[in-house]
């Protein structure tokens, strides 16, 4: 895909881009996307738009990459085009085409950031480093931990494999897609601890899953045992650290707002499915959960992004008694004048939690998202879903050009569509 190749400038209108062809996979009549890996690539999107709009420093204001103007301006035309899609073939290539939007901004995005992060590190290698530099490359990191993690969702979406028709594989496949949906929608409009404690309990428990299907899976022979000694520690590694993030949000979740209604429910259909397949599935079959797991990973690593901005933003919130407690009890001495207002703890109010009591909470998300990261980079060897050069799939290279994504034509032989879902 064509850009200016200023990293900067690719952070800020990304986004939009997402957010097109979401628009545009909408108007299909019907979609053989059962991961919604589109709504949850969309999803990484917006939460990078938001941390955008909260950093001035980098990437800043500025207008929409020129080059991907035109590639949005089309996703838009076609979003208001229905009825011109007929036959199968016509979705699919629609949906092929759409993919490759996705896969081929989200590749252009982590090559630009891997590019300009190259760059700091030789500005700070000849200068010393400071806040704002500091700052900057943390930032860079942040964008392209949720490109690469856009980039992995993308593959599974150009990549046709083959799909497990089994009733309780493809129940959890869904579980998991309607959680990761809900649990970063959850993230993104509610700042509340309690919503925060329930994401990261039962990421916590999407991780110890994915640790047990992928020693199942070695067992097996379906996935090759160097794999699975690399992913094991980290994957444990990685639950412990979600489960310490819940710990240290729950001392400050008592009291709070409500979690959203479809996070609730989302997290339940996560559980029952989980007792299903992996926790209380038979032992020879678990492994087969990894083809309903394996993308989950990615959105993991925007989940946690999303929560380390959230801290680290200043936005999250807590009952204003809870803040004072944990603030007194940490404190080295007891005449500690506690920076809580009076009036709001007469109140019960809850209010933004002070740097003073989310410097612990900081370092948790912050291990979250780099063992996230981690988890990602070695869970490729499980199918292959990580490509290093679109020659082993040459319909990557394809809808580059904004006049490759019209809706196709009716030359072809005709199949009717299945009902619309």
């Amino acid at each position: 895909m064509r850009s200016t190749g200023n990293a900067a400038v690719l952070v800020r209108s990304w986004p939009f881009l997402t957010a097109a062809v979401r628009a545009a996979h909408s108007s299909l009549p019907a979609s053989t996307d059962v991961g919604r890996h589109v709504e949850r690539i969309a999803l990484v999107g917006d939460g990078l738009h938001d941390a955008n709009q909260r950093h001035r420093q980098w990437p800043g204001p500025g207008a929409v990459d020129p080059e991907l103007t035109p590639v949005i301006k089309v996703l838009k035309d076609i979003s208001h085009q229905r009825g011109q899609i007929h036959t199968i073939d016509e979705l699919n290539e629609a949906e092929r085409h759409l993919a490759g939007v996705l896969w081929s901004a989200a590749h252009t995005v982590v090559e630009c950031c891997r590019d300009h992060l190259a760059d700091l590190r030789a500005t700070l290698v000849d200068a010393p480093p400071s806040i704002e530099l500091m700052q900057e490359d943390r930032l860079i990191r942040d964008a392209l931990g949720r490109a690469e993690a856009a980039e992995n969702m993308a593959v599974g979406l150009v990549v046709q494999r083959p799909v497990d028709y089994r009733a309780d594989i493809r129940t959890l496949s869904q579980a998991v897609a309607e959680w990761d949906v809900q649990a970063h929608r959850a993230l993104l409009t509610n700042r509340s601890t309690s919503c925060l404690a329930l994401i990261a309990r039962h990421e916590s428990l999407v991780q110890s899953g994915f640790a047990i299907a992928v020693g199942s899976a070695a067992r097996n022979g379906a996935v090759d045992p160097h794999t699975a000694s690399r992913l094991d520690p980290v994957l444990s590694q990685l639950s412990d650290s979600w489960e310490g993030v819940a710990q240290r949000v729950r001392d400050l979740s008592w009291g709070a707002e409500a979690v959203p209604r479809a996070t609730l429910e989302a997290a339940h259909g996560l559980k029952r499915a989980f007792s299903l397949v992996v926790f209380e599935g038979p032992a020879d079959r678990k492994g087969e959960a990894l083809s309903a797991l394996n993308s989950h990973l990615a959105s993991s690593v925007a989940l946690a992004a999303a929560a380390r901005e959230l801290v680290s933003g200043g936005e999250l919130t807590a009952p204003a008694r809870a803040v004072n407690r944990v603030l007194l009890e940490g404190a080295e001495s007891s005449a500690m004048r506690s920076p809580v207002s009076p009036v709001d703890l007469l109140r019960g109010v809850s209010i933004a939690i002070p740097p003073e009591a989310r410097g612990h909470l900081q370092g948790s998300v912050d291990d979250v998202f780099r063992q996230s990261m981690e988890a990602m980079h070695r869970a490729s060897g499980l199918d292959g879903s990580r490509l290093d050069s679109v020659t082993a799939h040459p319909e990557l290279g394809k809808a580059m050009h904004p006049t490759d994504l019209a809706v196709p034509g009716t030359g072809r032989e005709a199949r009717p569509l299945s009902p619309p879902r």
